[in-house]
């Protein structure tokens, strides 16, 4: 009986230093590099509509992720539940440069796997990640009744960053640039329009080890 409490014991703890687990919760600053579009009604191709991206809010982000240690390396797989959104500024030419503020909001499944090392408390890491789309509530489909959008149900993109461990309870600070665009195009008033997107954040985010 000694010996088998001792082997569960040393298993379990030879379980715990090459994995472990736990829950993370955090906030992003996104910056959204968008090409302004002049957009123009019907077939006169008269520019009506100046359309840019205004602000980037603040987005939020939660879920799950795992860490497995690797000799003097760990692998850091998350899935976590993001939710961002953006203000476009739409000017109407048309009428002395009277403007109107729409809102496009983003839900998705963002899975970031960093590889890193860990020196002390300190961690350095980097690592690609994808982002699955799971809705978009979008105020642009307002400016016409023709509009249809098509968005890029997955985009890559990359992460690298430092991270604290103190106790249970880790700190990450990454960076995150986008290796792909949000979407494709998008028609309004029936003419077709490049969207070109492409998405860089700060990434905050707070975990407790369980």
């Amino acid at each position: 009986m000694l010996i088998l409490m001792t082997l569960t014991v040393f298993q379990q703890t030879a379980s715990a230093q090459i994995f472990s687990w736990g829950v993370r919760l955090g906030a992003a600053s996104t910056d959204i590099d968008a090409t302004p579009q002049m957009i123009y009604e019907g077939n006169a191709n008269i520019d009506s509509l100046r359309m840019t991206v205004s602000d980037a809010n603040y987005g939020i982000h939660g879920g799950l992720y795992a860490r497995i240690k690797l000799g003097p390396l760990y692998v850091q797989p998350e899935v976590l539940f993001n939710s961002e959104s953006y203000d476009y500024t739409v000017e109407d030419l048309n009428q002395n440069g009277l403007s109107e503020v729409l809102s496009d909001q983003f839900n998705s499944l963002d899975i970031p796997i960093m590889v890193g090392i860990k020196t002390g408390p300190i961690r350095f890491q980097g690592g690609p990640i994808g982002s699955v789309l799971i809705s978009n509530d979008n105020q642009l489909e307002t400016l016409s009744e023709t509009y249809e959008r098509r968005l890029s149900n997955l985009t890559w993109g990359y992460q690298a960053g430092l991270g604290v461990d103190i106790g249970s309870v880790n700190v990450d600070l990454k960076y995150e640039g986008g290796l792909s665009t949000l979407g494709d195009s998008y028609e309004i008033y029936g003419n077709t329009y490049n969207f070109d997107s492409r998405e860089n954040r700060w990434v905050l985010t707070v975990g407790l080890k369980f």
